[in-house]
Protein backbone atom coordinates (compact mmCIF):
# COMPACT_ATOMS: atom_id res chain seq x y z
CA UNK A 1 0.00 0.00 0.00
CA UNK A 2 1.44 3.37 -0.97
CA UNK A 3 1.70 6.34 1.33
CA UNK A 4 -0.99 8.26 -0.50
CA UNK A 5 -3.44 5.36 -0.08
CA UNK A 6 -2.58 5.14 3.62
CA UNK A 7 -3.07 8.88 4.00
CA UNK A 8 -6.43 8.76 2.23
CA UNK A 9 -7.55 5.83 4.39
CA UNK A 10 -6.54 7.65 7.56
CA UNK A 11 -8.36 10.79 6.42
CA UNK A 12 -11.54 8.82 5.78
CA UNK A 13 -11.21 7.16 9.18
CA UNK A 14 -10.71 10.53 10.78
CA UNK A 15 -13.79 11.80 8.93
CA UNK A 16 -15.83 8.95 10.45
CA UNK A 17 -14.59 9.74 13.96
CA UNK A 18 -15.23 13.47 13.54
CA UNK A 19 -18.72 12.77 12.16
CA UNK A 20 -19.50 10.48 15.06
CA UNK A 21 -18.36 12.99 17.65
CA UNK A 22 -20.20 15.90 16.08
CA UNK A 23 -23.42 13.95 15.39
CA UNK A 24 -24.95 14.55 18.81
CA UNK A 25 -23.83 18.19 18.84
CA UNK A 26 -25.64 18.87 15.57
CA UNK A 27 -28.77 17.15 16.98
CA UNK A 28 -28.61 19.32 20.12
CA UNK A 29 -28.31 22.51 18.08
CA UNK A 30 -31.19 21.57 15.77
CA UNK A 31 -33.39 20.63 18.74
CA UNK A 32 -32.57 23.94 20.39
CA UNK A 33 -33.75 25.71 17.25
CA UNK A 34 -37.10 23.90 17.49
CA UNK A 35 -36.59 20.90 15.24
CA UNK A 36 -38.18 17.64 16.39
CA UNK A 37 -37.55 14.30 14.67
CA UNK A 38 -35.80 16.09 11.79
CA UNK A 39 -32.93 16.94 14.12
CA UNK A 40 -31.75 13.33 13.84
CA UNK A 41 -31.56 13.63 10.03
CA UNK A 42 -29.62 16.91 10.09
CA UNK A 43 -26.22 15.37 10.90
CA UNK A 44 -26.68 12.86 8.10
CA UNK A 45 -27.34 15.70 5.67
CA UNK A 46 -24.42 17.79 6.89
CA UNK A 47 -21.81 15.08 7.35
CA UNK A 48 -23.23 13.07 4.45
CA UNK A 49 -22.27 15.92 2.15
CA UNK A 50 -18.71 15.59 3.41
CA UNK A 51 -18.78 11.86 2.58
CA UNK A 52 -20.09 12.56 -0.92
CA UNK A 53 -17.40 15.18 -1.47
CA UNK A 54 -14.76 12.68 -0.30
CA UNK A 55 -15.90 10.31 -3.07
CA UNK A 56 -14.97 12.95 -5.63
CA UNK A 57 -11.51 13.32 -4.11
CA UNK A 58 -10.08 10.75 -6.46
CA UNK A 59 -7.47 10.85 -9.19
CA UNK A 60 -10.03 9.71 -11.75
CA UNK A 61 -11.67 13.15 -11.59
CA UNK A 62 -10.30 16.39 -12.97
CA UNK A 63 -8.27 18.70 -10.74
CA UNK A 64 -11.12 21.23 -10.79
CA UNK A 65 -13.55 18.60 -9.47
CA UNK A 66 -11.11 17.55 -6.79
CA UNK A 67 -10.59 21.16 -5.76
CA UNK A 68 -14.36 21.65 -5.47
CA UNK A 69 -14.57 18.46 -3.39
CA UNK A 70 -11.87 19.77 -1.02
CA UNK A 71 -13.67 23.09 -0.67
CA UNK A 72 -16.99 21.35 -0.04
CA UNK A 73 -15.46 19.24 2.72
CA UNK A 74 -13.93 22.34 4.30
CA UNK A 75 -17.22 24.29 4.18
CA UNK A 76 -19.25 21.41 5.59
CA UNK A 77 -16.55 20.82 8.19
CA UNK A 78 -16.82 24.48 9.21
CA UNK A 79 -20.58 24.09 9.63
CA UNK A 80 -20.02 21.01 11.79
CA UNK A 81 -17.39 22.91 13.76
CA UNK A 82 -19.84 25.72 14.41
CA UNK A 83 -22.42 23.25 15.67
CA UNK A 84 -19.85 21.71 18.03
CA UNK A 85 -19.00 25.09 19.50
CA UNK A 86 -22.63 26.21 19.78
CA UNK A 87 -23.72 22.92 21.38
CA UNK A 88 -21.01 23.28 24.00
CA UNK A 89 -22.19 26.78 24.83
CA UNK A 90 -25.83 25.61 25.06
CA UNK A 91 -25.23 22.65 27.37
CA UNK A 92 -22.17 23.99 29.22
CA UNK A 93 -20.36 20.76 28.32
CA UNK A 94 -17.17 22.46 27.27
CA UNK A 95 -15.05 19.30 27.43
CA UNK A 96 -17.25 17.47 24.93
CA UNK A 97 -17.39 20.58 22.80
CA UNK A 98 -13.59 20.87 22.83
CA UNK A 99 -13.25 17.23 21.79
CA UNK A 100 -15.66 17.79 18.89
CA UNK A 101 -13.79 20.93 17.87
CA UNK A 102 -10.46 19.09 17.93
CA UNK A 103 -11.90 16.27 15.83
CA UNK A 104 -13.32 18.58 13.18
CA UNK A 105 -10.27 20.87 13.09
CA UNK A 106 -7.99 17.84 12.91
CA UNK A 107 -9.95 16.45 10.00
CA UNK A 108 -9.96 19.80 8.16
CA UNK A 109 -6.20 20.13 8.75
CA UNK A 110 -5.66 16.60 7.44
CA UNK A 111 -7.66 17.46 4.31
CA UNK A 112 -5.54 20.53 3.68
CA UNK A 113 -2.35 18.53 4.22
CA UNK A 114 -3.52 15.84 1.81
CA UNK A 115 -4.30 18.48 -0.81
CA UNK A 116 -0.91 20.17 -0.45
CA UNK A 117 0.96 16.87 -0.45
CA UNK A 118 -0.67 15.89 -3.73
CA UNK A 119 0.21 19.23 -5.31
CA UNK A 120 3.77 19.06 -4.04
CA UNK A 121 4.34 15.56 -5.40
CA UNK A 122 2.89 16.54 -8.78
CA UNK A 123 5.22 19.54 -8.96
CA UNK A 124 8.22 17.44 -7.98
CA UNK A 125 7.60 14.96 -10.77
CA UNK A 126 7.29 17.66 -13.43
CA UNK A 127 10.18 19.87 -12.31
CA UNK A 128 12.79 17.22 -11.52
CA UNK A 129 14.11 15.89 -14.75
CA UNK A 130 17.24 13.88 -15.15
CA UNK A 131 19.90 15.52 -17.26
CA UNK A 132 20.24 14.00 -20.68
CA UNK A 133 23.11 11.54 -20.88
CA UNK A 134 25.83 12.29 -23.40
CA UNK A 135 25.66 10.10 -26.44
CA UNK A 136 28.65 7.98 -27.17
CA UNK A 137 29.88 7.16 -30.65
CA UNK A 138 28.22 3.76 -30.49
CA UNK A 139 24.87 5.31 -29.65
CA UNK A 140 25.17 7.95 -32.37
CA UNK A 141 25.52 5.35 -35.13
CA UNK A 142 22.22 4.49 -36.73
CA UNK A 143 20.84 1.18 -35.68
CA UNK A 144 20.84 -1.53 -38.29
CA UNK A 145 17.52 -3.04 -39.09
CA UNK A 146 17.46 -6.81 -38.81
CA UNK A 147 16.97 -8.60 -42.08
CA UNK A 148 13.44 -9.86 -42.39
CA UNK A 149 13.12 -13.48 -43.19
CA UNK A 150 10.33 -14.55 -45.46
CA UNK A 151 8.71 -17.84 -44.85
CA UNK A 152 6.99 -19.87 -47.53
CA UNK A 153 3.64 -19.13 -45.89
CA UNK A 154 4.09 -15.41 -46.36
CA UNK A 155 5.64 -15.35 -49.85
CA UNK A 156 3.50 -14.85 -52.90
CA UNK A 157 3.72 -17.34 -55.75
CA UNK A 158 5.24 -16.03 -58.92
CA UNK A 159 3.17 -16.31 -62.09
CA UNK A 160 4.78 -17.62 -65.23
CA UNK A 161 3.47 -16.39 -68.57
CA UNK A 162 1.38 -18.86 -70.54
CA UNK A 163 2.38 -19.27 -74.22
CA UNK A 164 -0.17 -18.04 -76.70
CA UNK A 165 -2.12 -20.65 -78.65
CA UNK A 166 -2.13 -20.31 -82.48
Amino acid sequence: MTRSKITRTLNIGYLLIAAGLSYIHIVEVLQHWGSTWQSWIGPILIDGLAFIAKLYDNTTYTPATRKLAHRTVLVVGSLSLGCNIYAGVLTSAYGDSALGVLAVLGFMWGEKLAEKATLSRARTQTTRRRPAAKKTAAKKAPAKKPATKTTPATTRPTLTPVPAVA
